[in-house]
């Protein structure tokens, strides 16, 4: 995993911390429309001490994004009046900025990645390939929504499920609704070339009842089913050496709730494994390789030990408009992931729980040159922002010296 990892609030409230002296944090106590009640005792300052700040925003809770200028400050009952006439929520956090809005302090952050993104290349693995699997998103390592479609009457739901899980992250939690069913589906969209071959459905599913829950592969001519899962836990089940039909007309797999009454099952590692394939799509990031690691098994006591180490002579990025992974001279072991190293560029951060891996010391001087930049050619302060832009620069041309990675021996470049 990366040495550094900061959410892009931790790093707006370290450049506010940094360029402003004024910058405060503090908790909503009883909350009216346009007024907040400020529960902490560092915002003990006089009245209208707070009515030329720039923005009063609502970073953690109920309230979360709400933003408005503060107008009027009350000493003596703790009272931040505001426009427009927001309502927070009470025990939300909420921070107070008089230099620079939370909008110009997030541009920054990201105007800083981009400067640096390229040669500050961030350590990342992907674990998401299975093996000879036809699936997307099959370990349902991202939303439901990549790859699968949700049909559930009477308002069942999927969620991610991070509590009950064979492997990754998070597992796919449904819910079904009365007495509908619930079916998470995907269609395989090539599915012509798989006509005449045998192919393996799996699926690893948690439910507390019996007989309610079990899978389905269909090529539009022909519909198969498992068996029912026994209600005992985490279960495999299995629809093994289907035949597609010669003349198929869809290739679909179903992960079914039948009909019966409320359910709540969890779906993970669902694998529809076919002739070896050899070449799998890579995460889009990714600009160079280091390391290809195999997952020691399929079953659920094997999932996420990656204990078999790939030689370098067994596999090669293909430099395409599509970034892919080539296998040669070894042969896939079907429904086994394997984890990828590598190095990758750090994305814009679009939320304030996303991270960067970035050393942070840069990015807090980077961005702290682009807040004073902006204020250093005209008002009272011009002159005392120019001198903060010059320092916050040269600040960050040192810390730029430890945010460059070197390339780890042996590491193979993705792009073209």
């Amino acid at each position: 995993m990366s040495v550094y990892s900061q959410t892009r609030q931790e790093l707006r409230h370290d450049i506010a911390r940094v360029c402003d002296p004024n910058f405060q944090t503090g908790v909503a106590g009883v909350c009216g429309a346009g007024t907040v009640v400020v529960n902490l005792t560092g915002w003990q300052f006089g009245d209208d001490h707070y009515n030329d700040a720039l923005e009063v925003f609502d970073y953690s809770g109920t309230g979360i994004g709400k933003s408005a200028k503060p107008t009027d400050w009350v000493n003596t009952t703790h009272v931040l009046t505001f426009v427009p006439a927001e309502t927070f929520t009470a025990a939300d956090l909420i921070e107070l900025h008089w230099l620079a809005t939370v909008t110009e302090y997030n541009a920054a952050i990201n105007r800083a990645i981009l400067e640096i993104q390229r040669e500050a290349l961030v350590y990342t693995t992907d674990e998401s390939i299975v093996l000879d699997s036809l699936l997307t998103n099959g370990m349902f390592d991202s939303a439901y929504t990549v790859g699968w479609t949700l049909v559930a009457g009477g308002g069942g739901t999927a969620t991610a499920d991070t509590t009950y899980k064979v492997s990754g992250a998070q597992s796919c939690k449904v819910t079904s609704a009365a007495a509908n069913t619930a079916v998470l589906s995907q269609a395989i969209a090539n599915y012509p070339k798989y006509r005449e071959k045998t192919v393996n459905l799996k699926a690893k599913v948690w439910c507390a009842t019996a007989s309610r829950v079990r899978i389905c592969l269909t090529d539009g001519v022909t519909t198969t089913y498992s068996d029912y899962h026994d209600g005992g836990g985490w279960d495999e089940l299995t629809i093994d050496s289907f035949t597609v039909d010669d003349t198929p007309t869809s290739l679909t797999v179903s992960l079914r709730t039948e009909t019966g009454g409320i359910l709540v099952c969890y779906w993970d590692s669902v694998t529809l494994t076919g002739d070896h394939i050899y070449e799998y799509d890579l995460a889009t990031s990714f600009l160079y390789i280091n390391k290809v690691e195999l997952e020691s098994g399929t079953g659920i006591d094997q999932r996420d030990i990656y204990d078999h180490y790939i030689p370098f002579e067994y596999w090669k990025p293909l430099r395409e408009s599509t970034k892919r992974i080539q296998f040669k001279n070894w042969t896939p072991i079907a429904g086994r992931r394997i984890r990828i190293h590598g190095l990758a560029v750090q994305a814009e951060l679009t939320a304030d729980t996303t991270t960067c891996a970035i050393f942070p010391e840069y990015i807090i001087h980077q961005a702290c040159s682009y807040v004073h930049a902006a204020r250093m050619f005209g008002g009272a302060y011009a002159e005392a922002h120019a001198k903060a832009y010059e320092y916050h620069k040269k600040e960050a041309m040192i810390a730029k010296l430890q945010a460059v990675y070197s390339l780890p021996l042996g590491s193979k470049r993705v792009e073209r």
